[in-house]
């Protein structure tokens, strides 16, 4: 079943209202104003709801509350407002953007695309893309978008309300790891975002009294290459979060991870295992997902 305008309305009136109670609960005024769902405010919030393909909702400072329409539009043609004739043009434009299946929080910060009447297009419904500050313009038409999110997944499982409160309590758990990185560093978080979150790395491994000393070991050697290492134990535990949802918010923000995995240890010597070749025979420490830089 994919989602229908009223039910992505309800998505997104629980998750903006859920975002803002626990933000401001939880982290200091200032922080909460830095979140992205929350700093294009006061604002409304407009929905778009495709029959044939995709999602998307943009903050609209002129407007108040939220609106969801639908469209049989493709998401990219519904959300740009693209004129038909762009799709009988006799030499056809390809997209300044092709996102493929499975790209996933792109984000484009002040882009502008001129004399492109076809800025993006998603390829399949895992992709999406973030817009914050762009404008796209071609053939007499134009395009001013201030903060959107558009995503090729339509399925009503994707959007619905208990959804909508994890990803809203994921968000301050991520910034509420940031913030508590900063007071480490003694350090301002604009200055911790701008100079050291890029670094980010997620450490992953048993938390046993072995486990641990391997563990800040890595840690130890991630900070002395330049590194900001984090832990799952990182997270606060507030929220009721358990241990993949840590995982995935500290995922969420770190440019790759890090997992230690502890082998069997009869394995015999001559074993050809990954882990002897990189000089423990017990342990293996490989990297999880690719740098995203």
């Amino acid at each position: 079943m994919n989602v229908t305008a009223s039910e992505f309305h309800a998505y997104l009136e629980k998750f903006h209202s859920t975002l803002e109670d626990t933000a401001t609960q939880h982290l200091p005024p200032e922080v909460v104003q830095q979140l992205f769902h929350l700093s294009i405010r006061p604002s409304g919030i407009r929905g778009y709801v495709s029959t044939q393909f995709g999602v998307a909702y943009e903050y609209i400072p002129s407007l108040t509350g939220i609106d969801v329409g639908t469209s049989s539009k493709r998401i990219e043609d519904f959300f740009l407002n693209t004129p038909g004739r762009f799709h009988r043009l006799p030499i056809p434009k390809s997209p300044v953007i092709m996102l493929h299946d499975g790209a996933w929080n792109i984000t484009c910060i002040r882009l502008t695309c001129t004399n492109a009447p076809f800025p993006f297009h998603l390829k399949g419904p895992k992709a999406q893309l973030i817009l914050i500050d762009c404008h796209f313009d071609g053939l007499g038409w134009s395009r001013d978008v201030v903060g959107a999110e558009i995503y090729g997944n339509r399925l009503a499982s994707f959007w619905s309300l208990e959804l909508a409160v994890g990803r809203a309590k994921d968000e301050v758990l991520a910034a509420l790891v940031e913030v508590n990185k900063a007071a480490a560093s003694n350090i301002s978080l604009a200055e911790y975002i701008n100079s050291k979150k890029q670094n980010t790395v997620l450490v992953q491994g048993d938390y046993n009294p072995e486990g641990c000393e391997r563990l800040e070991s890595i840690c130890q050697c991630l900070t002395a290459l330049g590194y900001q290492p984090v832990l799952v134990r990182d997270v606060p535990e507030i929220l009721g979060a358990g241990l993949s949802q840590k995982v995935m918010v500290l995922g969420s923000i770190a440019r790759f991870v890090l997992t230690t995995i502890r082998l069997n240890p009869d394995i015999s010597p001559r074993s050809k295992s990954p882990c002897r070749a990189a000089g423990s025979p017990f342990y293996c420490t490989r990297t999880v997902n690719a740098d995203r830089s």
